[in-house]
Order: C-alpha cells, then sequence, then structure tokens
C-alpha cells in the first residue's frame, strides 16, 4: 500500500486502491450520505448473505465506489448459488426485497404527517436507507455478479452475444406499467394539442390521474420536480407508437445458459425496482424535507449540502442555522470523501489536500484525444446527431427532441428526455441497467458502459452511435 499522508484522522490507513470505480453521478450532500451509511444487517440477514460492511465511498461531486473486498465477498456467494442452481435462493431474495418495497409505499403515505422532530427524521432516514440498500445491492453487487457468470457460460457455449438480450426473462416494475400507459394515452389523444385536452374534461382527467400515480417519474435522490400535466403530455408525443417487437432467433439456448439468465433477470429486478422505489419516496419526501429545512431556516439547496447526522443535531437544538449554512457555504463545490466501514460506521471529511489526493489517486481518467468510444450494446440501431451530457436534474432543459442523451447512467427521472433523444449513451451500466432496458422498451440506439464518455464528450458535438457494434464515434467537434 502506498504511503499516503492524509491530515484527517479518518483517513489513517486508509487505501484508495482498495476500491472500485463505478462512475460519476453527481449528487447532493445528503444523498451521498445515504448511499454511505445504507448497510442494514437485518436486510443481509432476510437474504441469506454474509455481509459486514456495506464497503461504499462517495468522493467529489459523487464519484461512487464500492470496497474490493466487499465486491467479491458478494460476488463469491452469488456465483456459488448459482453454480448449485439454487432458484429459490433468487426467488426468495426477490420476495424479501418486494416486502421492503411495500412497505416502504405504506411508510411513504404517512410521510405528510410526520413532525418536524427528531425522532420523526430519524424514522424518516432509517425507513429511506433500507430501499436505498436493495437498489445500491441489486445495482452494484448482485447484478455485476450475475452479468459475469452470464457472460462467461455465453463464451464458452459460443452463443452470440448480441442475442444475450433476448433470452433473460423480463420483469416488470412501476415503471413498465407507466411506460404502457404512456403508449395508451398516445392512442387516445391523437393529433390533440394540450389546449385541445385541457378542454376535454375526459383526456385531461386521465393525464391528471396518471400524473398522480406516477409523480415521482423525474425526481432523483430528492431532487427534481413531480411530474406535471405538461411534462406528461411531452412524453406522450415523443413516445414511439409501439414497443420494440420481440426478435426471433433460429439458436437453441442450453438449460445452463438460460438458468443463468434467470438468475442476472432475478438480480435486475432488485436493481431496477429498488431505484424506482427510492424515487417514490423521495418524491413523496420532498415537501417534509423542505418544512424541515424551513424551520431551520435554511433554502432547500442549503439543507441538501448537509450530513443527516448535522440535521439531527439541529433538530435537538445542538447546531444552529449559521453553523449549518456556513457548512453549505464551504460546500458548494462538494469536494468532500464519504464512506462506509464496518456495520453502520460512516466517516466523512472534507480536507482539501486530503480530498485532492484521493480525487487524483481514485478517478480514472479519460484519453480525451479519443475519436472513438467504446462500449456495450444496450440497444441495436445507428444514429447520428447533437450529443447532450446530461448528469442531473439541472441539466435537464438543455435537451432538445433528437439529441443525443450522454450520461453517466440513466435512472427512472430520465425516461421524459429518453424518448426525446434519437439515441442514449452512458458510462456504466450493464446488460439490465436501467438505460438498456428502456431503450429496448422504446426502441432507441443505446450504447453502454463507455466508461468515459461524459469526460471525453462535449455539448454541441456530432457523433455517431454505433449500437450495431456498440461505438461512439465524434464526427465534429463543437466550436
Amino acid at each position: 500500500m502506498d504511503n499516503f499522508k492524509f491530515k484527517s484522522p479518518v483517513l489513517k490507513n486508509f487505501d484508495p486502491k482498495g476500491y472500485y470505480f463505478f462512475g460519476l453521478w453527481k449528487q447532493n450532500l445528503f444523498s451521498a450520505c445515504f448511499w454511505a451509511s445504507c448497510w442494514n444487517k437485518e436486510i443481509v440477514d432476510k437474504l441469506g448473505i454474509k455481509s459486514d460492511e456495506g464497503g461504499s465511498l462517495v468522493l467529489s461531486q459523487g464519484n461512487f465506489f464500492l470496497k474490493n473486498s466487499e465486491i467479491e465477498n458478494i460476488k463469491k456467494q452469488i456465483y456459488q448459488k448459482i453454480d448449485a442452481h439454487d432458484e429459490i435462493f433468487f426467488k426468495h431474495m426477490v420476495e424479501v426485497a418486494n416486502e421492503y418495497f411495500k412497505a416502504s409505499v405504506v411508510y411513504a403515505n404517512t410521510i405528510k404527517d410526520k413532525k418536524l422532530t427528531p425522532e420523526d427524521f430519524q424514522e424518516f432516514i432509517t425507513q429511506a436507507r433500507k430501499v436505498n440498500f436493495l437498489w445500491m445491492l441489486g445495482a452494484e453487487q448482485f447484478s455485476e455478479a450475475a452479468q459475469e457468470k452470464l457472460s462467461d457460460v455465453v463464451v464458452a457455449e459460443s452463443f452470440p452475444a448480441e442475442m444475450v438480450s433476448e433470452i433473460i426473462p423480463k420483469f416488470d416494475t412501476p415503471l413498465n406499467q407507466q411506460h404502457r400507459e404512456v403508449l395508451e394515452l398516445k392512442k387516445e389523444i391523437g393529433n390533440r394539442s394540450l389546449l385541445e385536452i385541457k378542454n376535454n374534461a375526459v383526456l385531461h382527467s386521465k393525464l391528471e390521474e396518471h400524473v398522480k400515480r406516477f409523480a415521482w417519474i423525474e425526481i432523483a435522490n430528492f431532487v427534481g420536480e413531480s411530474l406535471t400535466v405538461e411534462r406528461l403530455y411531452e412524453q406522450i408525443i415523443h413516445a414511439k407508437d409501439e414497443l420494440s417487437s420481440e426478435v426471433k432467433n433460429d439458436y437453441s439456448v442450453s438449460l445452463n445458459l438460460a438458468f443463468h439468465a434467470l438468475c442476472l433477470s432475478y438480480c435486475g429486478y432488485i436493481r431496477q425496482a429498488g431505484a424506482e422505489y427510492f424515487f417514490m419516496l423521495s418524491e413523496k419526501a420532498q415537501p417534509y424535507l423542505k418544512s424541515i429545512a424551513k424551520k431551520l431556516n435554511l433554502t432547500y439547496s442549503e439543507f441538501l449540502l448537509q450530513r443527516e447526522t448535522e440535521i439531527l443535531d439541529a433538530l435537538k437544538g445542538n447546531i444552529g442555522p449559521d453553523d449549518l449554512k456556513a457548512n453549505a457555504k464551504r460546500r458548494e463545490q462538494m469536494n468532500f470523501v464519504v464512506f462506509a466501514g464496518l456495520g453502520n460506521e460512516v466517516f466523512f471529511t472534507e480536507e482539501p489536500e486530503d480530498v485532492e489526493i484521493l480525487k487524483r489517486v481514485m478517478i480514472p481518467q479519460a484519453n480525451k484525444s479519443d475519436g472513438e468510444i467504446k462500449g456495450q450494446v444496450g440497444n441495436k440501431g445507428k444514429y447520428t446527431g447533437t450529443a447532450r451530457i446530461i448528469m442531473n436534474t439541472h441539466d435537464f432543459s438543455k435537451m432538445q427532441a433528437g439529441d443525443v442523451l450522454v450520461s453517466t447512467m440513466t435512472t427512472p427521472n430520465f425516461v421524459v428526455l429518453m424518448h426525446k433523444a434519437g439515441a442514449i449513451v452512458t458510462d456504466i451500466g450493464g446488460m439490465l441497467c436501467h438505460a438498456a432496458i428502456v431503450s429496448r422498451e422504446i426502441n432507441k440506439p443505446c450504447v453502454i458502459g463507455t466508461k468515459f464518455a461524459t469526460q471525453i464528450l462535449h455539448d454541441g458535438d456530432l457523433v455517431e452511435v454505433d449500437a450495431d457494434n456498440g461505438v461512439v464515434r465524434i464526427l465534429e467537434r463543437a466550436k
């Protein structure tokens, strides 16, 4: 281990090279603390896996890492269950996740009645962490391991890589339902303008009812706006009339390969549903969190630059508004590191020199002179258009119809943009990442897992997305 000289005592004996980099997902400190502190022994035990720590780390702006030892720990267990053809384990895993997802909906519907007290705020933190933990396990642990295992079998059996996504059993989540309803609404609306719809009581009420049930789809990590009729209409008019057609093939699928694909489907469900239920909870929680911010004399932006422990202390009267505002001012550039230790231990520092060392050592850098970016096929097709780098909800207004959506990854709040996009490109993601699933549903060319597309591409670049081969080519740089 290199002998790094850190100033902060929390980094004593810390090994920066003991972590795997997943990518940059811009987020606030409040949500970053969720990712670092969400490990839950109760859930681990119910799932039937062995784990002593979450091992997650968030660095400066939202660069996300997991501890290598914990990745290997979970991977080994998932491998063993797949090798044993233990479908009962994976079914049980989904059943446990669904119990928590359903409980989160019940809790979310009570948030409006919660008091602005340390006790009620702590209850919110506890409930939200559970869903966040399942999302993290599904996205960064279970799905990654199951995909690697499936890929090994695909190679061993010489199965065509381009057909793999077609053999993975589909699963259903609330977002799938939302998309199906959008297509039904599109059929009913036809060529009517938004004004004509508003003057049609029956149609307008259908849109309002949809908006009420799916208010959460444009909110991520407590940031964003609840869905509106206007935004829903925009999604409807950009939606393709039909779902992508099933691809027929003449390839035989062995029982072994089919089982590996099934295991990935189970893991992929936890990944996708975990994100959706966390966003549902985020949407319901926003008014409550904004009320706490108001009580503490903070803007909502200032609130989101606090750790939950600081909010708790402020609600107990141990920290004053001036200290919280000073925190927010100091953290505007998001230079910090927050990471998990054993159990529920969470460490935090914003020591400038230490953060700069970690950024230099831990964050991979792309070769920005590359004119060609390689990734994996999310959904086949070719498209040429203007790149737009969309890192979070604050960037959404940049996106115009027909642009190429380029992001670290997509989540439910990106759905409207995905309908507008001509093609989709992401830094991270696998066969069952959100971008791959949705792009197949709406039949848009998609390249995933490029690692550095958001670093190499610039807003306004003219690019060719060759999703038949998993390549993005820069045709002309923006001036």
